[in-house]
Parts: C-alpha cells; structure tokens; sequence
C-alpha cells in the first residue's frame, strides 16, 4: 500500500519503522481474520443456544439422526474434545490462510494476482484428494481448507481404503492431527521471518 499511494520513499530511510510496520501488518491481518471467526462462531453458538442448548460437553459422543456425529466412533470421544480440537484446527488455519495471503501480497505487491492465485489454490486443494487417491494417507489434511473437516480427525473405522487420522511408527501411534498442528505452526513462524527479513531491504522506487 506504501508502494500504491507512493509513501514508501518516506517510510523507507527508517529501516525500524520498515520492520515494525511489516510486523505490525501481520499482526492485523491476523487479527482481522480471527475477529471474523470468532464472529462467526458467536453467531454459531447464539442458534445453538436457542435450539438445542449445550449441557454437557463432557458427555461421550453418541449417534444422532441426521447429524455427522453418527460417522464417529460412539463413547470413543467427547463434545469437548470434538469442539475443542474443530475451534484450534480453525483458528490455525484462518492464521496461516492470513499469513501466506500476506506474504504473497508482501512479495507481488499486486492485490488481484495475490487473491486469485490464493483463491485458486485453496479450491483446488480443498475439492480434490490428490494424496489420498494416490498414496490413501491423510495427507490432504495438510491443506488448509480441509483442516477444516474436523470430523476426520477422529474416525476410527472408515471406508475400505480411506485415510485413517492415526499412524503407527516404530510402535507407536502417532496422530495426523499432531503433525499438521507442528507443520503450520512452523510455516507461520517462517512466513514472520521471510517478511521480516524482506522487510529490512531498503528498495526505494523511482515514481
């Protein structure tokens, strides 16, 4: 936007104020995307309230007519853990969807190449299981929109060939769960470091 209204010849020759800024800027995306969220979630759990009130989140899951819930292994896991995770798997997602749009836009500097190659990128990896036909491994997971399928984190027995949320190496179980939470986290941690290491260059443009 500097380079948009042509104030980055000011802003520049002060390489803090550079640094500060671009940091300054992730930190309000993030919380832009995150406040639309929890918005959503607010609005989610006012209906709840109104139509089928919670009681009990720490009662064991248990199968209902016309809900997912019925996919998932009975008296396995609870409402809370259920919940719980599908809130922390979106909110991670909702940063890093934030944090890759802004460095895309930090390193184009041009908003509609930024928002259709992410837009493109995000329904192709959403719509299509190219891990999972190919390798049948919960890989597809990795990507961000189908983080959001909190329910497949927790299915014990699936379709014959379906990806499974759980592994076993070297005898121990692992979860894809645990994986993708580490993954992103340090995508995240990178994406600050790239825009902050950028962000010290002074690059000044002839307007």
């Amino acid at each position: 936007m500097e380079n948009y209204y042509k104030t980055d010849q000011i802003l520049i020759p002060s390489e803090t104020a550079m640094k500060k800024l671009s940091l300054a800027k992730l930190l309000a995306g993030i919380l832009v995307s995150v406040g639309i969220l929890l918005l959503e979630y607010l609005m989610l759990y006012m209906f709840t309230m109104i139509y089928v009130p919670l009681r009990d989140l720490n009662m064991e899951t248990i199968s209902m007519a016309g809900t997912s819930v019925k996919s998932i292994t009975n008296g396995i896991f609870t409402y809370k853990e259920i919940i719980g995770t599908g809130l922390f798997l979106n909110l991670l997602a909702v940063i890093s969807t934030a944090l890759i749009t802004m460095l895309a836009s930090f390193i184009s500097k041009n908003r509609f190449i930024t928002i259709i190659l992410l837009i493109t990128f995000i329904l192709i990896t959403t719509f299509s299981y190219p891990f999972d036909t190919i390798f049948h491994n919960f890989g597809d997971h990795l990507f961000l929109g189908n983080m959001l399928h909190t329910n497949d984190f927790f299915l014990i027995f699936r379709y014959g060939n379906s990806p499974e949320p759980y592994g076993l190496w070297n005898g121990i179980f692992y979860s894809w769960k645990t994986i993708i939470v580490l993954f992103w986290m340090i995508v995240d941690i990178m994406i600050t470091l790239i825009v902050w290491k950028i962000s010290k260059k002074h690059v000044v443009k002839n307007h």
